[in-house]
């Protein structure tokens, strides 16, 4: 694997985590979600 490819795989990867983590906090708080992602 060439650092390119490890470095676009790091990136995605972390992308998708942050999208999971984002995903489940909207099913948790779905009143608020609208609210929450105005403060970042």
């Amino acid at each position: 694997m060439t650092p390119v490819t490890f470095i676009l795989a790091a990136i995605g990867v972390s992308y998708t985590s942050w999208l999971l983590m984002r995903f489940i906090v909207w099913l948790d708080t779905p009143g608020a979600s609208a609210n929450r992602a105005e403060d970042c």
